[in-house]
């Protein structure tokens, strides 16, 4: 519980939320949460950062063994668009990492949504601009090294 907050309704913005344009771009891997799907079957809930925007995109990965031909196809794609070794399904692996998607849109009950249509490969992100952060400044960070560990007293907001 926030004891000794002081909600000050004055303060509240209004919030505009946008969906990131349909296109290719280049994502970091914000977090892999393992869940079961509503099917029963095991899934990951990958939350994707898109270089130069405010906005998140998320991805679900089901782990249907009834269609493991095209949960493998994706797997490699991942593997190779985030540079993480062939079979390493170690979510704490894959988070942090620098790959790329290509954004379709859908609506979704009237409102518009941003999707994962597929993951680039390599040779499809070589002409994407480098990682930058939402305010579209460029990062010298190795686009697939680890992120520093932030804890909840580091935020700035």
């Amino acid at each position: 519980m926030a004891v000794g907050w002081n909600f000050d309704q004055k303060e509240v913005q209004e919030m505009n939320f946008t969906p990131v344009p349909i296109g290719n771009h280049r994502v970091r891997i914000e977090e892999v949460i393992e869940k079961i799907s509503t099917k029963g079957n095991p899934m990951y809930e990958m939350k994707f950062k898109v270089s130069g925007h405010n906005g998140f995109v998320w991805y679900y990965l089901t782990f249907d063994q009834g269609n493991s031909a095209i949960v493998n196809t994706i797997l490699m794609q991942i593997f190779e668009s985030f540079n993480i070794p062939v079979g390493n399904l170690e979510p704490v692996i894959w988070k942090g990492k620098v790959g790329g998607i290509r954004v379709k849109h859908e609506e979704h009950n009237g409102e518009v949504r941003a999707k994962v249509q597929y993951f680039l490969s390599q040779e499809q992100m070589a002409n994407l601009p480098a990682w930058q952060d939402s305010a579209g400044v460029a990062s010298a960070t190795n686009n697939n090294a680890p992120f520093a560990e932030i804890k909840d007293d580091d935020i700035q907001f």
